[in-house]
């Protein structure tokens, strides 16, 4: 063969095999049988094999949107193999993405910008909360101690997840509501497990800030009266005071810069969780979760669900907006967090959501 026929054979065999492909990929589009559509990009991963920590108990409600996406399979579609653990709180899910542990926490935003003032740099890539989701009752014992229809905390034993926490934030703005300052109350990590509350029925702690469905969980049972919920957007701003993200996913900035197909394969699969979430309702969620993360009583997760379900984002971005108050709050809470101290801009990014809210609009 000639080696001009040789080229020519080289580019037919080259046009054949597009013609294949492209084949092969119109009547998989044609049966139903479409891949993900990001699934060819697997092999553009810079790091496949990701250890993702959760702040807290995966169970909880507030990190229903990754769970989500894990069983429906989206982190797979992207071709991620994901190790999951649980931290026990917030604090400690960033001491393990810290330490080096963990390559990804699901978590509080608020923790970006607290750890981006101790010269931490960590960034949110995509959000799925907007509230923060958190509740503060006190025991019964402790309501009927009211006086003149004013509750009183001084020296009241408060249990939070852990502190430096997002349940602890809220709970120091709770009490300074009620004219308390730091001294005048203690506060305990109680986790957000099944401890929280033995601790809370055993009377171990008087009051206590804490998310669904251990708040759900105490009130239906009568243990809990409910004195401040951020669960419901409008009663988040009140307490905020402004729009809010909580929930989220974040990594230092050094993940970001290295491994950038990575984190994005991560916003396509919370993003497509977004989209999935348009039909579904209470029932059809618990349809596709591990019995273990329900529990005993659906009734009650249901109903967890239903409490929360309007404060889910419905895109993962954050507006500046919402930035801004979450710094405003986080500075309440640690003065030494001054608005001079973080440049909000590198606390979170946009980038990766707005990319696939391209591609799953």
């Amino acid at each position: 063969m000639t080696a001009t026929k040789s080229k020519r054979h080289q580019g037919w065999s080259g046009r054949r095999s597009i013609f294949r492909i492209f084949t092969i990929a119109t009547t998989l589009a044609l049966s139903g049988l479409a891949p993900a559509p990001f699934d060819a990009h697997a092999a553009e991963l810079e790091k496949p094999r990701l250890s993702i920590v959760t702040g807290g108990t995966s169970s909880q409600i507030f990190f229903l949107i990754p769970a989500l996406a894990r069983q429906l399979g989206y982190f797979k579609d992207e071709g991620l193999n994901i190790e999951w653990f649980d931290a026990g709180s917030g604090a400690k899910g960033a001491q393990a993405l810290l330490g080096g542990t963990a390559d990804f926490t699901v978590g509080s935003y608020e923790h970006a910008i607290q750890l981006r003032a101790k010269g931490q740099p960590l960034t949110s890539i995509v959000v799925f909360n907007e509230s923060a989701a958190n509740v503060f009752g006190v025991s019964k014992q402790r309501a009927a101690k009211m006086k003149d229809g004013r509750l009183d905390l001084n020296g009241a034993q408060i249990g939070v997840t852990s502190p430096g926490s997002s349940t602890h934030m809220f709970a120091t703005l709770v009490t300074r509501s009620f004219g308390l300052q730091a001294n005048d109350v203690s506060y305990i990590g109680v986790g957000t497990s099944a401890g929280a509350v033995a601790a809370f029925r055993a009377g171990k702690i008087d009051a206590m800030s804490n998310t669904d469905p251990i708040i759900n969980e105490l009130v239906g049972t009568g243990d809990m009266i409910i004195i401040a919920d951020s669960r419901k957007l409008e009663d988040s701003k009140k307490y905020y005071e402004g729009p809010y993200v909580s929930g989220c996913l974040y990594t230092s900035a050094d993940f970001i810069e290295k491994y950038p197909h990575t984190a994005q394969a991560i916003a396509n699969a919370i993003v497509r969780v977004f989209r999935w979430l348009r039909t579904a309702d209470a029932e059809k969620i618990m349809s596709v979760l591990p019995p273990e993360y329900i529990g005993p009583d659906r009734d009650l997760y249901k109903r967890s669900i239903e409490s929360n379900i309007g404060s889910w984002s419905k895109t993962g971005l954050i507006s500046p907006e919402a930035a801004k108050t979450v710094q405003f709050n986080v500075a309440r809470f640690d003065p030494s967090i001054g608005a001079d101290k973080v440049d909000l801009s590198t606390t979170y990014t946009n980038r990766f959501v707005e990319s696939a809210l391209k591609a799953f609009p």
